[in-house]
This record gives structure tokens, C-alpha cells and sequence, in this order.
């Protein structure tokens, strides 16, 4: 599901300015909920706290930072992203599939 979480990411991950972000832990939060497998005897996060899933999503996101398609910045330990806008984009030479 990685290609499918990539895509999920960019889209979700859209601000309309410049200067939003969004906190990384929320939008992987959203996310797992939709891309979590069932376990038998995990709880994977689902009642509190990060799990299995959680990570992997914030592991794909900092790839994406890596290569340029999401910016990011840190305070106070919290990582906050967002995409990155259509003229960025273009003046990137970047097309996101």
C-alpha cells in the first residue's frame, strides 16, 4: 500500500497558503485509519498513542521530505508538513504521479 499511502499523502497534506502546515502525527493518525491491516493482539495505536502503521505513514512522509515533495518544519519536537503548491511545483520541475 506505500504507493497508495504516497498519493494519500500529497493530497491530504495540501495547504492554501504558504505559511500552513499540518502536524505530521495528526495526518498519520487520519491515515492509519484507513490503510490499518487487522491484527490479532495488536492494538496498532488504534485507542491511543502511535502504533506499527502510524510509523510506517511518518517514515513515508520523511522519504517524500527526502525527495522534495512535502516541506516540513519542527517545534518543540512536533514535526508540521505540508505539499508543495502548484507554482513550487513548476518552478521545481516536480510532477507528483
Amino acid at each position: 500500500k506505500r504507493e497508495a499511502i504516497r498519493k494519500e499523502l500529497f493530497t491530504v497534506a495540501a495547504t492554501a497558503r504558504t505559511t500552513k502546515y499540518y502536524r505530521a502525527f495528526d495526518i498519520a493518525r487520519n491515515l492509519a485509519g484507513k490503510f490499518r491491516l487487522n491484527r490479532l493482539g495488536l492494538n496498532d495505536g488504534k485507542n491511543c498513542g502511535s502504533g506499527q502503521t502510524i510509523e510506517y505513514i511518518l517514515n513515508v512522509a520523511n522519504e517524500m521530505i527526502n525527495e522534495g515533495y512535502l516541506k516540513f518544519f519542527e517545534q518543540n519536537g512536533e514535526k508540521y508538513i505540508r505539499r508543495l503548491n502548484k507554482t513550487e511545483q513548476k518552478q521545481m520541475k516536480i510532477k507528483f504521479a
